[in-house]
C-alpha cells in the first residue's frame, strides 16, 4: 500500500496523505484517489470492500471510482499514466 501511495501522489503531483483524506477534495486529488483504488483491484486483486475499508469509503464508491478509470482510459495520455503505474506495481509485487 505503501509504494502504490507513493507512486500515485507522484504520478497526479499530490500530497500522499490526499489519497486517503475522507473530506472533499480538487478534482486531480480526487482522480488520484480513484485511480489508487483502481490500481489497488487490477494489480494486487483486492476486493472493493476490503478497498473501501482501507479509504474509508463504502463499497459502491470503490465501485464508481473503478469505473471511471475505466471509462477515462480511452484518454491516450491518461492511460498511459496508468500503464506505467500498473506495470511498475506488478514489477514491485513480482520483486516483493
Amino acid at each position: 500500500m505503501d509504494i502504490l501511495s507513493r507512486k500515485v501522489a507522484r504520478s497526479f503531483r499530490v500530497r500522499r496523505a490526499s489519497i486517503f483524506a475522507s473530506d472533499r477534495c480538487s478534482a486531480r486529488e480526487s482522480l488520484a484517489r480513484h485511480s489508487a483504488m483502481y490500481l489497488m483491484h487490477v494489480v494486487f486483486g483486492c476486493s472493493y470492500t476490503d478497498i473501501a475499508e482501507r479509504f474509508q469509503r463504502h463499497r459502491t464508491s470503490v465501485l464508481y471510482a473503478c469505473r471511471k478509470v475505466e471509462d477515462r482510459r480511452d484518454d491516450q495520455v491518461f492511460d498511459a499514466r496508468i500503464s506505467r503505474l500498473e506495470q511498475t506495481l506488478r514489477t514491485f509485487r513480482r520483486d516483493s
